[in-house]
């Protein structure tokens, strides 16, 4: 009897020992070198900008990386890759180069991890500037660009047409209904994609102006 009884109590040990090995075990806290990232300020490059190729410019190709990287105790960037696409690949190579050369100042680090970044860099065509020159045939070719790049986003969403909504905006009289004007973005953007679209000669800053007055009104 007394081999049966120690028999059962092995089981009864081996069975609760099994059962704390199948619990599940709480998550690890991650280390101070696994802290969330920080968003830094961002890089934008403009076509005057010897590292935005000029054949990619004149292609319209255009957008934003965000490179992740980590700071090295004398500010220098290491481990720079990609975390989010600008959908090109040439523009992607071209942001981490950049990001490599950056140099940061550094906060004091109690913990004496290697600070995670985050580095958007943009690749901006348009500029306030040169805005009046821009013809519809330059639009239309950023247009085939962003909607083959982003098929999932309209082509209303291009950069281009808030710079320029924007311009027109902070050019409105005190006296002009500035809610009015806000109601007629979509159609006037909507118009001024077609008008290009047929007569690609025009100026494309004139034709949207021009197409603020046509814009249907919001109901």
């Amino acid at each position: 009897m007394k081999i049966f009884v120690l028999a059962i109590a092995s089981l009864a040990i081996a069975a609760a020992a099994s059962a704390q090995s199948a619990s599940p075990t709480p998550p690890a806290t991650p280390p101070a070198s696994e802290a969330a990232p920080s968003l830094v300020e961002e890089v934008v490059l403009y076509p005057t900008h010897a590292m935005y190729p000029p054949e990619l410019v004149k292609a319209g190709v255009q957008g934003t990386t965000t490179v992740a990287a980590r700071l090295t105790p004398d500010g220098t960037t290491e481990h720079v890759s990609v975390k989010e696409t600008s959908r090109s690949e040439k523009l992607d190579e071209i942001a981490v180069s950049i990001v490599k050369q950056l140099k940061y100042k550094l906060k004091e680090n109690a913990s004496g991890a290697s600070p995670a970044i985050l580095v958007p860099v943009e690749f901006r065509k348009d500029t306030f500037s040169e805005l009046h020159k821009k013809t519809c045939e330059d639009l239309n070719t950023d247009l085939a660009y962003f909607t083959t790049a982003f098929p999932e986003r309209g082509p209303g969403e291009l950069g281009l047409f808030d710079l320029a909504t924007g311009v027109m905006f902070f050019s409105l009289k005190p006296s002009d209904d500035k809610i009015a004007f806000a109601k007629s973005i979509k159609g006037r953007v909507a118009n001024t994609i077609a008008t290009c679209a047929a007569q690609p000669e025009l100026k494309f800053f004139q034709v949207i102006t021009q197409a603020s007055a046509i814009a249907p009104t919001s109901k």
